[in-house]
């Protein structure tokens, strides 16, 4: 919105047009970061896997 006044309207500060927007109960739009994945160290072993993980269990309850 500044930007936008500062090529085209009158000259006014950045404080002064957040607190216009803010009276009115107008924000800007946030751009959101993007997260990032982990990021694999080569070289470097993993954690072992002690309760070895079994993702198809034969009954509920099980390990």
């Amino acid at each position: 919105m500044h930007a936008a006044l500062r090529r085209k309207g009158p000259c006014v500060s950045r404080k002064r047009v957040e607190r216009l927007m803010r009276s009115v109960g107008i924000s800007g739009v946030l751009r959101r970061r993007r997260g990032r994945t982990t990021v694999r160290i080569p070289g470097v072993r993993t954690a072992p896997d002690l309760v070895e993980r079994d993702f198809n269990p034969t009954a509920s309850n099980e390990l």
